[in-house]
């Protein structure tokens, strides 16, 4: 069994470092700092057109369809480049959980922000068990809401009760500008003040495939 990476993926990973260098600087940081701004809506357009967002989506929704393996090259990198967007989470595990919800619920209405965000047309975050925590979720156009297995609710920011945590950086090495905010949802609210109704049938998602083993290359 071969360990190493593949050309293709250390291609991918010096594509995203050299981008970054330019798109996330530490002046760019500091002046963001310095404005109290956590978000750069014309560094993620820049991300989204090298198709980061949708890296690891099939080609049919908008994605690149490249594997575990590949994202967590760009993960490296981006945490090297202390990247304030929610790339990661968003690109490798909020849409991809998303577009296997909308396949496996059999809910249409969800394929087209699906491809939207796989270019760049707003983002999703997930809050679970094991992740209470997510960054930018008040600025999320969908948020995947799944507080026990098999129990997921699915909608737009506005329609979940949530709450603002700022975040300690002594306590929180991942907060690496202080102005940071993360967010907490305890529940969704009321079905007649906006959103969709709880994906009953949504668990199966986390249960449908196990990962496969892979071969040279791969890990």
């Amino acid at each position: 069994m071969d360990f190493r990476f593949t050309e293709e993926q250390d291609m991918i990973a010096e594509t995203v470092q050299d981008a970054l260098r330019d798109l996330c600087s530490t002046a760019q940081l500091r002046a963001m700092h310095k404005a109290g701004q956590t978000y750069d809506a014309d560094r993620w357009a820049a991300l989204a057109d090298l198709g980061l967002n949708g890296i690891l989506l099939p080609e049919a929704q908008g994605g690149l369809a490249l594997d575990e393996v590949t994202m967590c090259r760009v993960a490296q990198a981006c945490g090297a480049a202390l990247l304030p967007e929610p790339l990661v989470d968003h690109a490798g595990v909020a849409l991809p959980l998303l577009a296997e919800l909308a396949r496996s619920c059999a809910a249409p209405d969800l394929l087209q922000p699906v491809s939207d965000m796989a270019q760049g047309d707003g983002h999703t975050v997930l809050f679970s068990p094991v992740q209470p925590f997510a960054v930018a979720a008040d600025t999320a156009r969908i948020v995947i809401h799944a507080p026990t297995q098999g129990q997921i609710s699915i909608g737009p920011a506005e329609t979940f009760d949530l709450t603002a945590q700022p975040t300690d950086r002594s306590a929180d090495p991942a907060a690496f500008l202080p102005g940071d905010r993360r967010w907490q949802t305890a529940r969704r609210l009321a079905p007649d003040r906006g959103g969709a109704c709880p994906c009953q049938c949504a668990g199966r998602a986390f249960r449908r495939r196990p990962i496969a083993r892979r071969g040279a290359g791969g890990a």
